[in-house]
C-alpha cells in the first residue's frame, strides 16, 4: 500500500478491508494513497498529512471560574482542530477560524491556572499554566492619613478578598484611578505583607481642602526669678532729743 512514495504493509481484514498505519514522510501536505495486488493497481484516493499543531497566544489570558470567557488561540496548525481543553475539562464549545486561529469558549473551573491542550490529526499540544482562572473578589481602600491636607503624602491600601471564600488567594495588580485625569497608579498585589511604606501622592482633585487645624495654646505668665541683692546694714538714726526751754518770766 503506497502513501505518495512511503510504502506500507496492511493487515487484511476481509476482501473489502484492510488495516494500516500511515508511515511517516518528510513533511504535511496531501499525498495520494493506492493498493497493488496480484490483479494491479487500485484507484488512488488522498489522503493529508496534517501538520503537528503549535499555540503561540492565548488572549485573554484570565478569567472568571465561572467559565464563559471567549478566549483566542493563535499558532499554526490549528485549522483541523479536534479537541480544545482547559486543564481537565473539554471546551464548551472551540471553531477554527484559519490554520492559525482557534476561538474557544472556557468551561468552569477551579481557581488557578490550568494547561490548554489542543488536538489536532498532527498530533496534540499542551501549553502550561496558559489560562489563569480568577475567582470573584472585594476590594476596599483606605488611606491614611485621613483627612489629609494640601500637599500631604497619603498611602493608599487595597484589601482585596474572594468573594465568597474560595481556595487560594486573591493575586495581581491593583489599579488606582483618582478619576481627575492624572495618570493611574499600578501596584502588585502582596499577599502577607504590609503595605509599601512609600507614600502615594494624592492629586489635586482627590486632596482633601480642608484649613489646618489651629490649635489655641493660651500662654503661661513668665515667673522671674528674685534678684540677689547685696545686704546692706542700715544706720539706726540718733535718738530724738527736745530741749527744754524756760519760759521767760515778764519783765517787771
Amino acid at each position: 500500500m503506497h502513501f505518495g512514495d512511503a510504502v506500507a504493509f496492511p493487515v487484511v481484514l476481509s476482501d473489502a478491508r484492510l488495516l494500516v498505519t500511515a508511515p511517516p514522510v518528510a513533511g504535511p501536505g496531501t499525498v495520494p494513497v493506492y493498493v497493488t495486488g496480484i490483479g494491479g493497481v487500485s484507484n488512488r484516493l488522498p489522503y493529508t498529512y496534517a501538520a503537528a499543531p503549535s499555540v503561540t497566544g492565548v488572549s485573554p489570558a484570565t478569567g472568571p471560574i465561572a467559565g464563559g470567557s471567549t478566549v483566542v488561540l493563535t499558532g499554526t496548525g490549528l485549522s483541523l482542530v479536534t479537541g480544545v481543553r482547559f486543564g481537565a475539562l473539554p471546551a464548551t464549545s472551540f471553531r477554527a477560524y484559519s490554520d492559525t486561529l482557534i476561538v474557544a469558549v472556557t468551561p468552569a473551573g477551579a481557581p488557578g491556572p490550568a494547561d490548554i491542550t489542543v488536538t489536532t490529526p498532527g498530533g496534540s499540544v499542551t501549553v502550561p499554566a496558559a489560562f489563569d482562572y480568577k475567582a470573584p473578589s472585594a476590594t476596599v481602600v483606605t488611606s491614611t492619613p485621613d483627612p489629609a491636607l494640601v500637599g500631604q503624602p497619603v498611602t493608599f491600601t487595597a484589601a482585596v478578598t474572594g468573594v465568597p471564600p474560595t481556595p487560594g488567594t486573591p493575586s495581581g495588580t491593583v489599579t488606582f484611578d483618582f478619576g481627575d485625569g492624572s495618570a493611574t497608579v499600578r501596584a502588585p498585589s502582596r499577599t502577607g505583607r504590609p503595605p509599601p511604606s512609600t507614600p502615594t501622592p494624592l492629586p489635586r482633585a482627590a486632596r482633601t481642602r480642608s484649613p489646618p487645624t489651629t490649635t489655641a495654646m493660651r500662654a503661661s505668665p513668665v515667673r522671674r526669678a528674685p534678684i540677689a541683692r547685696p545686704w546692706t546694714r542700715r544706720r539706726r538714726p540718733p535718738p530724738c532729743t527736745r530741749r527744754r526751754t524756760r519760759p521767760r518770766s515778764a519783765s517787771r
